[in-house]
């Protein structure tokens, strides 16, 4: 943390020095001002058209990436706990993959016709589809199904680059942070939620869950990441999408 911290303060540091400043605008909003737009952000139909694709599959695998990985692969994968902490390594090596690599498979998707908003749409899909191979023990191979979990459980914030091309500029870092308010409350809704419905079956004597209240669980992830799908693919066509092609 203390590597992290004077990394941090270094980059903030090489920005404040070496990055050139934009021309300031000519007028600078009141707070009343800021309220209001961020009021009509919310209200905006593409903002809601997208923004639910991020805050199902990017929050959910937020909540189950920090909290419930473990609780499944301790309690249905009987693993044991360094094994455990191996498989969250792998998950965060996996995820930080996904980062770095996104923009070049966003080219790379762009290239043959994909637009940010199909793209956004395909990383819902993925999201989907890992989760229900988890649920299902498609494979026995848990750090390649993890792994994947936290590959593709990063995609989602391709989102906030197809709103920045829908939005003004002087827009973006309000539209942003309403929809990382979304994000990171619907990362405690789903961290509550989960253990809620896991919760519904009784723990054995040892505090182990039944697998079925996993699989109910996630089952039940995997369903609000459907509706966003399906929401996305209903309202997109509605609002202004060419400007994010």
């Amino acid at each position: 943390f203390v590597i992290l911290s004077v990394a941090t303060l270094g980059a903030g540091m090489l920005i404040l020095y070496f990055v050139p400043d934009k021309a300031k605008p000519s007028a600078v909003a009141n707070f009343g001002e800021q309220l209001s737009e961020v009021g009509k952000i919310y209200k905006n139909s593409f903002f809601w058209s997208l923004v639910p694709l991020m805050f199902t599959c990017g929050s959910a695998n937020m909540a189950i990436q920090g909290l419930w990985a473990a609780s499944w692969l301790s309690d249905v994968a009987d693993l044991e706990r360094a094994v455990v902490a191996n498989h969250l390594l792998v998950m965060a090596v996996a995820m930080l993959l996904g980062a770095l690599l996104q923009g070049v498979i966003t080219s790379a998707l762009q290239r043959i016709g994909f637009s940010l908003i199909n793209i956004c749409a395909l990383a819902c899909v993925a999201n989907m589809l890992v989760l229900l191979s988890i649920s299902f023990r498609v494979l026995n191979a848990h750090y390649v199904l993890w792994a994947a979990h936290g590959f593709f459980g990063v995609q989602t914030i391709l989102v906030f680059a197809t709103l920045a091309h829908h939005f003004p500029e002087t827009l973006i870092g309000r539209v942003n942070s309403a929809a990382n308010v979304l994000v990171f409350g619907m990362a405690f809704v789903y961290q509550f939620g989960i253990g809620a419905i896991i919760e519904l079956w009784p723990a054995d004597a040892e505090g182990v869950y039944p697998e079925r209240a996993y699989f109910t669980a996630f089952l039940v992830v995997v369903g609000t990441q459907a509706l966003a799908l399906v929401w996305n693919i209903l309202s997109v066509q509605k609002s202004n999408p060419h400007r994010t092609t």
